[in-house]
């Protein structure tokens, strides 16, 4: 669904052009709408996944109201899925955008469910990273553009090796990204790697109130290689007898990583070590 003709036309060519070439076959059906206050029509529930691209930038500034009705579209928009079915919330990685979208999140995790916060979040309580005007919280992931496509986006002046997005996942069931780290304490990685030095600082967010896990060089080891491969997004697990409850965790040449979910680390050009 899209205002523009055009791109619809091309998101069908893409799209046969990817049918043929994974040898599988795909209804499309498309429809040129504007997307409002009201519940889209000529759905036909139920569906498994929802997926809105880069839409709410587009339905106004993030002013109170505006984010209550946004609340509610969403809220209408779940319930159109499946009882296993996911709503996936996709916006530009800028700090408004963002930061609204964590908003959004908090509305829906203080409210209980149905539908219940799944991700990006380990936890539902409220959102660490609105505590201060500065912080927002984005993934980052590498990016291989072709050839034509990078040299059309160098020429604009954007990055060729990054996809930065903000995104929400709403689902149906009460289920929540934590279930990678049931009854432990896990962390999801929300800064890129901030090295100083002798030493390397990641920010996280999780169920507890760690908000830092530090490891100075020297305490570098096997047990804790993995900690330097850690990126914006990744979810980890410290085996360590630290408490939970500080706000900075130190891990030291004993302290056991085990990565729950990886990413990639991004080009080594990436600077930006704020959330």
């Amino acid at each position: 669904m899209d205002q523009d003709a055009g791109a619809l036309a091309l998101q069908r060519k893409l799209c046969e052009r990817w049918s043929q070439a994974a040898g599988l076959a795909i209804e499309l059906r498309t429809s040129c709408a504007a997307f409002g206050p009201t519940r889209p029509a000529r759905l036909t529930p139920p569906y498994e996944l929802i997926l809105l691209g880069f839409v709410l930038n587009e339905l106004g500034d993030a002013s109170v109201d505006t984010l209550r009705s946004r609340h509610a579209w969403l809220s209408r928009l779940c319930e159109l899925l499946t009882p296993d079915g996911a709503l996936v919330v996709l916006e530009p990685a800028l700090r408004e955008q963002s930061r609204s979208l964590q908003e959004l999140r908090s509305l829906f995790a203080a409210g209980g469910g149905p539908p219940y916060v799944f991700a990006p979040c380990l936890h539902r309580a409220g959102c660490p990273l609105l505590e201060r005007e500065r912080d927002w919280c984005h993934e980052q992931l590498p990016l291989a553009l072709p050839a034509r496509a990078a040299q059309l986006a160098r020429a604009a002046g954007l990055r060729t090796a990054q996809l930065s997005y903000s995104y929400l996942t709403l689902h149906a069931a009460d289920r929540s990204l934590a279930e990678l780290a049931p009854g432990v304490a896990a962390y999801r990685v929300v800064s890129a790697p901030l090295r100083s030095k002798g030493k390397l600082e990641l920010l996280v967010c999780g169920q507890h109130p760690t908000r830092r896990l530090q490891r100075l060089d020297r305490h570098a080891s096997e047990a804790n290689a993995a900690f330097d491969a850690l990126q914006r997004g990744s979810v980890v697990q410290l085996l360590t007898d630290a408490s939970a409850e500080a706000a900075l965790v130190r891990v030291d040449a004993r302290t056991g990583v085990r990565v729950l979910s990886a990413v990639d680390a991004p080009a080594a050009d990436d600077h930006d070590g704020m959330c």
